[in-house]
């Protein structure tokens, strides 16, 4: 079991809906990176999501919203899904909050 502070950053992101959020939460960053199809390593391409992608995702987006005590918590596979989805999302900036997010999630406390 990981769990990861839900911190809230004053990095500025857009919601599914395109809406601007000022200061997200961590839960919120999170989401924009489970949201984002896999890319192919051979082409660099977005190649969408499995529906066996679909259902470990949304398993970790339901963790998402339902923090406790202010944490998210994640079993070691969702944890593991959320390292990778992390380490594969492609910014739109260069910012050292993105760089402290990023430690945060692949140092998350057992």
């Amino acid at each position: 079991m990981k769990k990861l502070k839900n911190k809230k950053t004053k990095i500025a992101i857009l919601n599914s809906e395109g809406t601007p959020i000022e200061n997200a939460k961590y839960s919120q960053i999170i989401e924009l990176c489970v949201n984002q199809p896999p890319i192919n390593p051979q082409t660099g391409q977005a190649v969408g999501f499995g529906i066996d992608d679909i259902r470990k995702r949304l398993r970790l987006v339901d963790n998402l919203n339902h923090p406790k005590n202010g944490h998210i918590e994640m079993e070691d596979a969702d944890y593991q899904l959320l390292c990778d989805c992390v380490t594969q999302y492609k910014w739109n900036k260069v910012d050292q909050m993105i760089v402290d997010f990023v430690d945060d999630v692949n140092n998350a406390n057992q």
